[in-house]
C-alpha cells in the first residue's frame, strides 16, 4: 500500500472516532455516569473510604462469597515432565521449570532444544512396542514406587512397568 493511500485510510478511520467521540461527548447517560463517578470519587475523598470498603458496605455478602469460592476450589496438580538429555543420558523429572538442571541445560544448548528433549508418556502401540499393551500389564508387571517432590511433605507415585513375553 502506497504513503498516500495509508493516509487516507487513517484518515477516515480518524474521522470515523471523531464522530463516535462527539457523539459520546452528547449523550446524557454518559453525562450523568461523569458526574456520577466525580461526586463518588469526593466523597471517597472526603471520608478516606476505598472501593473495596464501599463494596463491603453496599453488598457485605460479596466478600464472603467470593473468598468461599477461592478456597473451595482445589489447585490443579502439575503434570510429571521427563527430560532426557541424549548426549548424557542423563534424565531430569519435574514438575515445574524451575529445576536446577534443567536451567542449566537450557542455558547451555537453547530452550527449544531442551525442550524437544521432553518424554511424551503415551500409550503404547503394538507396531511401536511389541509385546507391550497398556490393558495386558499383570499385578506382577506393574509396580507402584514412591518418589519425593521437590519438597519433603510432597510425595508423588511414579508407575514403573516391566516387560516379560
Amino acid at each position: 500500500m502506497s504513503k498516500l493511500a495509508e493516509f487516507k485510510v487513517l484518515e477516515a478511520q480518524l474521522a470515523a472516532q471523531l464522530k463516535q467521540l462527539d457523539a459520546l461527548r452528547n449523550d446524557d447517560k454518559l453525562k450523568r455516569e461523569i458526574e456520577f463517578e466525580e461526586k463518588l470519587r469526593n466523597l471517597m475523598g472526603k471520608y478516606d473510604v476505598g472501593l473495596r470498603e464501599i463494596i463491603s458496605i453496599l453488598d457485605p455478602q460479596s466478600s464472603r462469597t467470593s473468598t468461599t469460592l477461592v478456597s473451595q476450589a482445589p489447585r490443579r496438580q502439575r503434570q510429571l515432565k521427563v527430560y532426557k538429555n541424549p548426549e548424557t543420558g542423563e534424565v531430569v523429572e519435574t514438575k515445574g521449570g524451575n529445576h536446577k538442571i534443567l536451567k542449566a541445560w537450557k542455558e547451555k544448548h537453547g530452550a527449544d532444544k531442551v525442550e524437544g528433549w521432553l518424554s511424551k508418556l503415551s500409550r503404547p502401540t503394538q507396531e511401536a512396542m511389541p509385546g507391550f499393551y497398556l490393558s495386558a500389564f499383570s499385578a506382577k508387571q506393574i509396580a507402584l514406587q514412591p518418589t519425593l517432590g521437590n519438597s519433603p511433605a510432597v510425595a508423588s507415585t511414579r508407575l514403573v512397568a516391566t516387560h516379560h513375553p
